[in-house]
């Protein structure tokens, strides 16, 4: 790979940003109504020097947080998009508007758009409902040109995202009861936005579901932007953890929305409870011959201890799907045999909330599915259990698993401010500075992050994630961090905390994998500093890999 240019950017969402009057899909936010929010930002100002930067990014940043909240927080969303033809990024945001009394009144949708690499931005309307009923969070976007325009406003986008909070008549409440999709295309004259309730749920009508997260997808030059994700039951008494399709196609103008009796829960590990799922997000990608292949890394019901990749895949635009068929247990085995006495594997990355896997296809019955694996011996102590991203490729019928690399850590810690947060950091205070996620000392919402970007021309695939740079740590003043446990004598709960004044370094890698000559490049630091990296989101396609866009927090 020839000397890397690295455009990466910080970003975070401003809190009050509110825009009265838009008329026209292409207005701009105005500069009066920027100035009344707490952090004025100029979109139109955005330049290479100020705000973008080749790896000292941190700080640097289009927008600002103050509500965490407002990031693309979860798996199951894809914020960023790139139009080849046009040159064009859109990052799908979102920010909270509040009245003067600081109460919430819901949510207003947009894109941030750039057509020369991210050197100027602008912003674009997307919704805001106009009853002040609706706050969408969490959005998704993709594009697609078929004709290849080089006009940007000829570029026609969904923009998805699911109802998180809504009004019931005394304020905001935590509510995910449907979703919001908006449409952009000059054939409609500007949006066109359509609240989505339900899929077409068959024979699981009376197991009632709605929209929820979306991961959407399009080929640059299709007419159609597909998508798959998780619903949400509407009442305690239905099942968590249904999958959905979603299709809209620009030509045709065919939308299509069900929940197909071959990805029911019928077909995974059983559980009691409702509101419990194993379901690991589900990936769809669209081939060269117009087939659909959906990936899931998750325990069927056939294995309930096991977890295992599965596709089903549709050859009429998602109307109908195949049954799953899963990758050979020997295929996993062998991988991990071939490291050392190693006879067991869990895919622990693949949680229901874990954004740690990607899918790519290559050709006609053949694709890969980037993930990561953990195998392990649990008779033996002496042999390290280990980690790494593999691409777990089907190709005509046969299964393989390869390493790309092998992982530093299982991810970055997630800490949780306490409620009895210490006015002095003072370790032996009773009090509690940060409580670790409590699911696990690594959390499960964010992983490795991994992500994969292809290439325009189909040539290669640049694989990112975040891990832990051996021997390198961020030092600050002590913090109290507790974990609650149980205690085994009494079976009460307890708080177990301890001191800590350092963390390590999570820094964003990347590895080029070249298709024509299946060949992989060496591992690249992209960041390289002393701060901390969480998570981040890259377009499906780049123009090469010489450029990458990432947008990172």
């Amino acid at each position: 790979m020839k000397n890397v240019f690295l455009f990466l950017f910080a970003i975070t969402l401003t809190v009050g940003v509110k825009a009265k009057d838009i008329k026209k899909v292409t207005k701009d936010y105005s500069e009066q109504e920027l100035q009344k929010s707490d952090h004025y930002i100029d979109y139109k100002k955005f330049g290479k020097n100020k705000y973008s930067s080749t790896q000292q990014f941190a700080g640097d940043s289009l927008a600002y947080m103050t509500n965490v909240q407002l990031r693309h927080f979860r798996t199951g969303t894809t914020p960023v998009a790139y139009d080849p033809a046009t040159n064009l990024h859109t990052i799908a945001m979102n920010t909270f508007n509040f009245d003067t009394e600081g109460v919430f009144q819901g949510t207003l949708m947009y894109n941030l758009i750039s057509t020369d690499g991210g050197e100027s931005w602008d912003s674009v309307f997307v919704y805001e409902d106009v009853n002040g009923v609706l706050a969408p969070m969490l959005p998704s976007v993709a594009t697609t040109n078929s004709a290849k325009s080089e006009n940007v406003e000829d570029v026609e986008f969904v923009y998805y995202a699911p109802v998180v909070y809504k009004d019931n008549g005394a304020g905001m409440v935590y509510d995910q009861s449907e979703g919001v999709f908006v449409y952009y295309s000059p054939d409609f004259g500007g949006l066109f936005s359509n609240v989505a309730v339900a899929p077409d749920l068959g024979g699981n009508s009376n197991d009632p579901q709605n929209w929820n997260r979306l991961d959407i997808s399009s080929l640059p030059d299709d007419d159609q932007i597909i998508g798959t994700g998780t619903l949400s039951p509407t009442s305690d008494a239905s099942q968590y953890g249904y999958y959905g399709f979603w299709s809209f196609d620009f030509e045709t103008q065919i939308n299509i929305s069900n929940n197909p009796e071959e990805w029911w829960t019928k077909h995974f590990r059983q559980v009691e409870q409702t509101t419990v799922s194993y379901n690991a997000p589900m990936i769809a990608r669209k081939g060269p011959d117009g087939t659909i292949y959906s990936v899931v890394s998750n325990i069927f019901a056939t294995d309930e201890d096991t977890r295992y990749v599965a596709f089903s895949k549709s050859t009429d635009n998602g109307e109908n799907w195949s049954s799953f068929e899963q990758i050979p247990r020997t295929a996993i085995t062998d991988f991990a045999l071939s490291y050392g006495n190693y006879n067991s594997f869990s895919s622990p990355a693949s949680t229901a909330y874990q954004g740690c896997n990607d899918l790519v296809i290559r050709g006609v019955d053949d694709f890969s599915y980037i993930t990561r694996l953990y195998i392990f011996n649990p008779d033996d102590d002496n042999l390290p259990a280990r980690y790494f991203i593999v691409d777990v490729r089907y190709n005509d019928g046969n299964w393989s698993v390869s390493e790309i690399a092998e992982l530093e850590t299982f991810g970055p810690p997630l800490f949780n401010e306490d409620e009895s947060t210490q006015t002095e950091n003072d370790p032996n205070n009773e009090k509690y500075d940060l409580q670790l996620h409590p699911a696990s000392s690594y959390s499960l919402s964010l992983g490795n992050n991994v992500q994969v970007s292809k290439t325009v021309d189909g040539s290669h695939l640049v694989v990112y994630w975040i891990d832990g740079v051996p021997g390198e740590f961020q030092k600050f003043e002590p913090y109290n961090v507790y974990r609650t446990t149980t205690n085994q004598l009494t079976g009460e709960e307890e708080k177990v905390f301890s001191p800590i004044d350092s963390l390590q370094v999570f820094d964003i890698f990347c590895k080029v994998y070249n298709i024509d000559t299946d060949t992989w490049e060496e591992t690249k630091n992209m960041t390289q500093d002393d701060h901390g990296e969480y998570f981040f989101h890259v377009p499906e396609y780049i123009n090469s890999v010489d450029e990458a866009f990432i947008l990172t927090y």
